[in-house]
């Protein structure tokens, strides 16, 4: 519990701390335009006074030799380009002089926003929107179909992606892409958070409830796994392929009735730190822009970041910004399990399999379940009709039963809770 709590106030920390030296910075620069614009406009007082002096040099010449007629006029000439060299001082000291105050006005928004991040996670705002988004997510599934926010994101990424995935500097532009999306949800929902902020308190913390709720998939994702060995019981092999092919990436037309089970499994537990302890823990750090921004990132990857022939280089930065924000949520997944279902044996399994995955996430969660299952994952599994060779998680080859099933779904709302209660309480100390 200190150790996340670290993390917690390490991560706002930062956040806060960028925030605040971006006002810093653009106040620095504001005053260099200043001083800028209050230098030419002593230049341009100077100029005039050095055109009148080579004025009087001129007239001191004139009755002197051929030679130096032709010095006082080229002086002469001299006198009449210092009055437009500071016409040009005062035009650009005219044009900086916006500059400064645009400067200023941005200075001034950063220092609104980096207030709201001070906030964005008040302990009193938790304490309410955590627990109802949660019951929410408990008693009914995701609304709105094809308005729901994330499916909205899916839309967006699949447009841009017939758009520009094709000839040339496809690594640049898949990456260009996915950084303007990113920031653009968190400029989106920050302009969102801190409007609504300025309405009503009260109104803030039920807009936040209601789009937590949305970014969390727990019980949409126990019903989506339920339904894999539901169907493959009542229905058969070949429903119980079309019915994890739902909610896995790998090909399923040939997979057999363990297979189909332990990819189901294997989903829940990987997408229990995706879908609930990643958004959760955003939340506890950056509000509801955290957690949006986290899941854009994460329908990018879901989407674009195969390593097929296809998505490579296009969602190569997309993947690898998904791994950066997944890092410390998969982690603190495992510990969560492990603390629900604390054993030898599945501390064992996390310590020798964390690592034993594609991905430098999935490995945790999926360690941890194999150990509380006792079961195996991983193996040989058909991607976009290439053969891939995952390394084993696990050594029991059983066929996972139902018991297993609600052992593992019973693990995932013991480590949800869990986690909710040690925001609550290291947000409260």
């Amino acid at each position: 519990m200190e150790l996340f709590n670290i993390v917690v106030i390490g991560c706002k920390f930062m956040c806060s701390v960028l925030f605040v030296m971006l006002t810093e910075l653009f106040v620095l620069v504001s005053e260099l335009f200043a001083s800028v614009q209050t230098l030419f406009a002593s230049a341009s007082g100077v100029f005039p006074s050095v055109s009148e002096v080579i004025s009087s040099v001129n007239y001191v010449f004139a009755p002197v030799s051929e030679v130096n007629t032709q010095v006082s006029e080229a002086l002469a000439s001299f006198s009449d380009l210092f009055p437009l060299v500071s016409d040009t001082f005062v035009l650009v000291s005219d044009i900086f002089a916006p500059v400064s105050d645009v400067i200023a006005l941005v200075s001034e928004k950063l220092t609104v926003v980096s207030e709201y991040f001070l906030i964005a996670s008040d302990a009193q705002a938790l304490l309410f929107v955590i627990p109802l988004a949660l019951l929410f997510d408990r008693l009914l599934l995701d609304p709105f179909g094809k308005f729901h926010p994330i499916v909205i994101f899916g839309n967006v990424i699949a447009k841009g992606e017939k758009i520009l995935n094709k000839g040339r500097y496809r690594l640049i532009k898949g990456g260009v892409f996915s950084v303007v999306l990113i920031i653009t949800t968190f400029l989106l929902f920050t302009v969102i958070q801190i409007y609504i902020a300025k309405l009503s308190f009260p109104l803030l913390i039920a807009v936040n409830t209601f789009l937590l709720f949305l970014a969390i998939a727990l019980q949409t994702l126990v019903k989506e796994v339920r339904d894999v060995f539901y169907v493959l019981n009542r229905q058969g092999i070949d429903a119980g392929r079309k019915q994890v092919a739902r909610i896995v990436g790998r090909d399923t037309s040939n997979l057999d009735s363990k297979k189909i089970k332990i990819a189901a499994l294997e989903t829940l537990a990987e997408n229990l730190s995706d879908g609930v302890i990643a958004p959760l823990f955003w939340f506890a750090v950056a509000g509801i822009p955290g957690v949006f921004t986290y899941k854009m990132i994460n329908t990018l990857d879901s989407m674009i970041g195969y390593k097929s022939e296809r998505y490579l280089f296009f969602g190569r930065v997309a993947a690898r910004i998904d791994d950066g924000v997944n890092f410390i949520p998969a982690r603190i997944t495992a510990l969560l399990m492990l603390m629900v279902y604390p054993s030898k044996r599945v501390f064992k399994s996390i310590v020798k399999y964390r690592r034993q995955h594609s991905s430098p996430n999935a490995g945790y969660p999926e360690s941890a379940m194999s150990g509380i299952l006792n079961c195996r994952f991983g193996g040989p599994n058909i991607y976009h009709n290439k053969i891939v060779d995952k390394p084993y998680i696990g050594t029991n080859d059983k066929e996972p039963l139902i018991n297993d099933l609600n052992l593992a779904i019973r693990v995932c709302y013991g480590a949800t809770i869990v986690f909710a209660i040690i925001i609550l309480i290291t947000n409260n100390l």
